[in-house]
């Protein structure tokens, strides 16, 4: 993965979400990056796809779940303002 270079004006935003301002984030030599090995991915889609049934998404990789947790609940954030919307309790 290519980075582009870094605006400073986001350092207190990445340090507040990611933990750190550096971009790309710290990682061992030859890593990736943490999180999931391709392969890993590459395996459940493969799996998935020859599956006979399954879910219509996938939630793959480290973090993808808190990811989407968090994606979520901004959307019912957005939405709640909105006539119509009745959040479930």
């Amino acid at each position: 993965m290519q980075f582009s270079a870094p605006l400073p004006d986001y350092d207190e935003l990445r340090q507040r979400l990611f933990g750190t301002s550096v971009v790309p984030w710290p990682s061992e030599p030859g890593a990736t990056g943490g999180g999931s090995s391709p392969e890993a991915i590459a395996e459940a889609i493969l799996a998935h796809v020859n599956a006979e049934e399954g879910p219509l998404r996938l939630v793959l990789g480290e973090g993808a779940a808190d990811q989407i947790r968090m994606v979520l609940d901004q959307r019912e954030r957005d939405y709640a303002g909105q006539p119509g919307f009745h959040a479930e309790s």
